[in-house]
């Protein structure tokens, strides 16, 4: 049964279409009609009628379908989103186990020229910030970028070039130069804890950082600090491995 409605599917989403097509403009048309008695003219009009139903039946189902991928590209956005907010008050909330003050943001950083990049054009890479929903907060925005190649600006561009993961525990008092530019410098500004972790590909190239970034300084036992830091890169790890597409731009989370 499933085979017949296949079959049926194609024709009127393909065959049909060409069907009237073919009617609306073959001589072949102009001779079975002749044949059945109808006058030029009306053969005429039935032929452009033909042409009519051909252009109506091959847009129609286009449109139809445009249409359903478009809601359900919504509906799998609203969803993911849900499970990413929920992905990330479950790591929050087991973050506030090891110290109930923690507040963090949590920033994506991607290639912003990948394809630039990839077939070698540019003279330097650079990663921006993208606000990915559910996971990232509503008052992150798309507008901060560091160079990560050549001359490493911040612990993203740190975290790429050494490829592991950093952290500095107060910005604000830190010796590190981070080679930063002042529209840098005044977008992280106040921003105390932060940690960067690298999400690598198959070939063991970065192609995106997770940074994990606090306006409150977080204090915790050498122990504490090892194990919030394990979850940080389980975490990290586990969304690069996982949720690939978080990391295309244009993808499907955003």
């Amino acid at each position: 049964m499933k085979r017949w409605k296949e079959l049926i599917k194609f024709f009127l989403f393909f065959s049909l279409p060409v069907v009237f097509s073919f009617l609306g403009q073959a001589s072949l048309t102009d001779k079975l009609l002749t044949g059945l008695s109808y006058r030029p003219d009306q053969i005429r009009t039935m032929k452009d009628y033909c042409c009519l139903a051909g252009i109506i039946l091959t847009f129609l189902p286009l449109g139809i379908t445009y249409r359903h991928n478009v809601i359900s590209t919504m509906e799998c956005r609203r969803e993911h989103g849900f499970l990413l907010q929920q992905l990330k008050v479950y790591f929050m909330a087991a973050i506030r186990g090891l110290n109930p003050a923690a507040v963090i943001n949590i920033r994506i950083f991607t290639p912003k020229w990948p394809l630039l990049n990839k077939i070698g054009m540019g003279s330097s890479i650079r990663f921006i910030s993208r606000n990915i929903n559910g996971l990232t907060d509503d008052s992150i925005k798309d507008d901060l970028e560091f160079r990560v190649f050549p001359n490493p600006q911040g612990l993203v561009g740190k975290c790429y070039s050494q490829k592991k993961m950093f952290f500095d525990s107060n910005l604000q008092t830190s010796p590190q130069d981070y080679n930063l530019d002042e529209y840098q410098k005044a977008k992280i500004f106040g921003t105390k804890f932060c940690a960067c972790v690298p999400i690598f590909n198959k070939k063991a190239e970065v192609t995106a950082v997770i940074m994990y970034d606090s306006r409150y300084e977080i204090n915790m036992t050498p122990s504490g600090q090892k194990k919030m830091f394990s979850m940080l890169y389980k975490f990290s790890n586990e969304i690069g491995e996982n949720l690939k597409s978080l990391f295309k731009r244009g993808g499907t989370y955003e």
